[in-house]
């Protein structure tokens, strides 16, 4: 951090210029400016990130993660919405609705195996704001294997449990 002081002056015009102003008049340090927000701004909701795998084996109860973020993108701590859960399997279990509660969650909430896909394929998992009159959406894909089969790695490789198949 640069540092200007008095004792730090190596040039003659400005050693009189402390003079000039006086000992007890100009600080030593460099001055902290600090802006604070009288009243900060609500951006408000932006929309949601759904932290969880991209594959997921029929049938398996899945653990995942919604996040409000703002406008920017930033995880918003004062989310106090609810929020309804959708997807394209009609079959799959999916969660109750869930109010957001700022003091214990701080914009994100984590669903321990409240998720169950059962049709194989693409799927589209949706979070819905339903407690604005303009409802804010997002959606996560995912795609549902066979049950018993998982991933192995991130080029979405896939191995039988029953360890004979040729695909492995």
């Amino acid at each position: 951090m640069w540092d200007w002081s008095k004792n730090q002056i190596a040039h003659s015009f400005l050693d009189d210029e402390w003079s000039r102003l006086g000992d007890d008049k100009v600080p030593y340090g460099q001055p902290l400016v600090e802006f604070k927000a009288k009243n900060p701004v609500d951006l408000g909701l932006g929309g949601f990130v759904i932290d969880m795998t991209d594959s997921v084996p029929a049938g398996d109860l899945v653990t995942f993660t919604v996040t409000a973020v703002d406008p920017f993108g930033s995880i918003y701590p004062d989310y106090n919405g609810t929020v309804n859960f959708s997807c394209t399997d009609a079959a799959t279990v999916l969660p109750a609705n869930y109010t957001f509660v700022p003091s214990t969650d701080y914009g994100s909430h984590t669903f321990l195996s409240e998720l169950q896909f059962w049709t194989e394929g693409a799927q589209q998992l949706s979070v819905t704001n339903v407690s604005m009159d303009n409802p804010i959406s997002s959606s996560k894909n995912v795609t549902v294997l066979r049950p018993g089969w998982q991933v192995i790695s991130k080029s979405a490789s896939t191995t039988c449990p029953c360890k004979t198949c040729p695909r492995m």
